[in-house]
């Protein structure tokens, strides 16, 4: 059980029940730590708890077969949740996840969930409606596979992270987020050699600046041309 209410505030998914459910949902829900790098679900393993990022962020993986090659799936932030296939009858997790900073969530089995998702049905839409967006996003990944060569499926990338990670300054959005060449590589799908030449080229030609981990990107409109 969560001792410091002030966990709970903000948390998109827990607003949905009514005040009445608070006290419940404060009882199924534990507080856990996380440090940076440390493995929080592994693919394939058992396992039925629920995640919400309360801090930190989140790299959601899937690995190959032999564990040789990994496409990053999303990295979520605070107020996402993982690990909600458990909620519907899945036993072995469908991907990793990993801490990429020090990360502090929330949790509850399976379950204390549905027992609550029983007596406040209605928010049930709201939990439907959350993955049907995630369906969306899947779609949008695989249409990205299909139809972009590794270039497209960079620029794609990166205006994604601008989105959810940008900070508007004078010299471009900034991505507020440490992206190394091989977590790009994780991201598109391809080769870290293969996205080292396309961040060269995109540096080049004036859509990105760099500093560090840290990408700006500050001609978008340009580089989206080049999306098929």
């Amino acid at each position: 059980m969560v001792s410091d209410d002030s966990c709970f505030e903000k948390i998109s998914l827990l607003t949905y029940f009514p005040k009445t459910a608070g006290k419940y949902i404060k009882k199924i829900f534990k507080y856990k730590k996380y440090p940076a790098n440390s493995l929080i679900l592994t693919q394939n393993a058992s396992g039925d708890n629920l995640y919400i990022v309360i801090s930190g962020l989140v790299k959601i993986y899937r690995s190959s077969e032999t564990g040789a090659v990994k496409k990053t799936l999303v990295i979520l932030k605070n107020d996402e949740f993982f690990g909600e296939m458990a909620l519907f009858g899945h036993s072995c997790r469908s991907a990793s996840a990993v801490a990429v900073t020090d990360v502090e969530v929330l949790t509850c089995r399976k379950n204390d969930f549905l027992k609550v998702l029983a007596k406040y049905p209605h928010a049930c839409f709201l939990i439907i409606s959350l993955l049907v967006s995630r369906l969306r996003e899947a779609d949008k990944q695989i249409s990205a596979l299909s139809f972009q060569n590794a270039l497209g499926r960079v620029i794609m990338i990166l205006s994604d992270l601008s989105e959810k990670y940008g900070v508007k300054k004078s010299s471009g959005c900034a991505i507020e987020l440490d992206l190394t060449h091989q977590d790009l590589a994780e991201l598109a799908g391809t080769a870290r050699e293969v996205v080292t030449k396309i961040v060269s080229n995109l540096k080049k030609t004036g859509c990105i600046k760099i500093s560090g981990k840290r990408i700006t990107v500050t001609n978008m409109r340009k580089m989206k041309r080049w999306l098929y």
